[in-house]
């Protein structure tokens, strides 16, 4: 998984790449970050050759760590630590772990919940200023975009219908999926599209039932009462 972090606002999304190579990395770096920035940007990471080319195929400034040495940037490792706990988690708590493949969606869903929920990191000049103030509250998706994330809070694993379209007239107009998390563009733009897996397709193993379907936010029924999660109950009758 490749881990993206912007050191002021601390906004954290994960992507899981099948191919570690540069092009796949620079195609992260720009749906982090598609603005071209007016100046040289730094960027630290890791020393390994793709990534070191990725970052100046974009014109950025590499600012690798020391191989086997102590963390050069300690402040992603911190955070990527929290970002895995947050995972595993979430995804034991949902029962998703119980189909291995759902594990890259589950990694980008523990990605966003931590930028929505946690406050911005403080910078050691800023403590006892107004920016330090301002910080304090808000979140890091907040911090980063100028608003509060919009989409529905949703569990990871959680029970919901969603439209489908049938020629059939008598076939059902909603099925029942999981909820897999937000569609997030390039930017950090949430444009109400969420992730869900069919939950047929989950028990029965059909298809590429570790893929998420696109749902607009606004064909997607939640139950208002309390959450219900199918595969947790699955797994600990397991």
């Amino acid at each position: 998984v490749q881990t993206h972090r912007d050191t002021y606002s601390g906004v954290f999304l994960a992507y899981p790449l099948r191919q570690r190579t540069t092009e796949k990395i620079r195609d992260s770096f720009l749906h982090f970050s598609p603005i071209k920035p007016g100046e040289a940007t730094v960027c630290k990471g890791d020393n390994a050759k793709e990534s070191m080319n990725a970052v100046r195929s974009l014109g950025w400034v590499p600012d690798p760590a020391l191989e086997n040495r102590f963390p050069h940037n300690s402040a992603h490792e911190r955070d990527t630590r929290t970002w895995a706990e947050l995972l595993r988690t979430n995804f034991l708590a949902s029962g998703l772990h119980i189909f291995p493949k759902t594990w890259p969606t589950a990694a980008e869903y523990a990605g966003i919940v931590f930028s929505v929920s946690a406050h911005p990191p403080i910078a050691d000049s800023e403590r006892g200023s107004p920016a330090e103030a301002a910080k304090l509250n808000t979140n890091r998706w907040a911090m980063a975009t100028g608003g509060e994330f919009p989409g529905r809070n949703i569990a990871l694993g959680q029970l919901c219908y969603y439209r489908v379209i049938s020629h059939d007239k008598l076939a059902a107009a909603a099925l029942p999926g999981i909820f897999a998390g937000w569609r997030i563009e390039a930017g950090m733009k949430y444009r109400g599209v969420c992730k869900v897996f069919s939950y047929h397709a989950l028990k029965n193993k059909e298809g590429n039932y570790w893929e998420p379907t696109s749902v607009p936010e606004a064909e997607l029924f939640v139950q208002s009462e309390e959450p219900i999660f199918p595969l947790r109950s699955i797994a600990e009758e397991a």
